[in-house]
């Protein structure tokens, strides 16, 4: 165990403790208003040295399939049967691990409105990584909006902490400069480390939706919730950008909640009519092939959706789901 700077539970103080500092400091004007840019706006020139991630994945055992879906059913008995085609949770998980759950909490709407994870599936990951032996299991993001009400209402800090996880909020020193030298856009970026220090597994948990500016979002995208800096800047180029993310974070499964899925007006939605009730789960280990089923899940075509193009050329994955055994389960 090492010292507390280098545990990820110690740095991550509250809010209310972050803005006392920063004022004390003299630093804010506004609390709200300076943390939301601290944490959005880093200048990522300046900071700690550069670090990288390592790769957290495991391949299924062989003449497994990379992709699999599930639907009718709850999240945890889909979550099993996903799984269990693909080798069984004890081949990704293990005992002592200590896991990092990345969810799209990304705005602080209600479950409802399908802008965010579920906290179902949230809560059925987080379960069965506990009852495999898992040490740790880490809840991140690093949202839009205000993280402590974004984890409040959408019901996911509520579902970790029932089921054995720890949501860990973003404050300035969490974050670190992440080079990826390969990229294209993001070379050096402010990023979310600090839950990564000491994790030895890795769960993307994003929720199947449109998207305005690339059409969806997905497992991919997701990673975009770790970034600090002026994300905005990322929206000139954004095919390139999630390209760039799937190349940078490696993870150990992706698992794809469908169980309310918004069709239309997303990223954030706003009205229960453009949601949805599809009740599907889907798992992977191929990114690629993963975000090509959400793909149609949302209602896209995946010819149209640039990223998946891209990520197959730089040899991320394939969009062919029959080359990935793609396996649909009906409850």
């Amino acid at each position: 165990m090492g010292q507390a700077e280098d545990r990820p539970a110690g740095p991550f103080r509250s809010r209310r403790e972050f803005i006392r500092r920063v004022g004390s400091a003299g630093v804010a004007a506004a609390a709200v208003g300076t943390a939301a840019f601290l944490l959005h706006n880093r200048d990522p020139r300046k900071g700690p040295a550069t670090v990288s991630l390592p790769d957290f994945r495991v391949d299924p055992p062989d003449g497994r399939p990379r992709v699999v879906a599930a639907r009718g059913g709850t999240p945890l008995q889909m979550l099993q049967l996903c799984l269990d085609r693909m080798g069984g949770i004890g081949h990704f998980i293990q005992p002592g691990d200590r896991v990092v759950l990345k969810p799209n909490a990304g705005f602080a709407t209600p479950p409802e409105l399908g802008a965010t994870t579920s906290p179902e599936v949230l809560g059925a990951v987080a379960r069965l990584c506990r009852a495999q032996g898992a040490s740790e299991i880490w809840v991140v993001d690093n949202p839009i909006h205000d993280p402590q009400r974004c984890m409040a209402i959408s019901g996911i800090a509520a579902a970790a902490e029932a089921n054995g996880a720890r949501v860990l909020y973003p404050r300035a020193g969490a974050f670190a400069e992440l080079e990826q030298p390969e990229a294209v856009v993001l070379k050096r970026w402010s990023f979310f480390h600090a839950p990564f220090r000491r994790a030895t597994k890795v769960i993307g948990l994003p929720t199947a939706k449109h998207h305005s500016l690339c059409g969806v979002t997905l497992g991919m995208k997701n990673w975009y919730g770790l970034l600090g800096g002026r994300r905005n800047r990322l929206h000139q180029d954004i095919h390139t950008s999630i390209a760039d993310l799937a190349s940078i974070v490696r993870p150990t499964l992706t698992i794809l909640d469908g169980m309310r899925v918004l069709f239309r007006h997303g990223p954030t939605g706003g009205s229960p009519s453009d949601v949805r009730h599809d009740g599907i789960l889907a798992v992977g280990t191929d990114p690629v092939a993963l975000d090509t089923y959400g793909t149609t899940v949302v209602g896209a075509e995946p010819d149209s959706v640039a990223f998946l193009a891209e990520a197959e050329r730089r040899g991320l994955g394939t969009t062919d789901l029959r080359d990935a055994g793609f396996e649909m389960i009906d409850l």
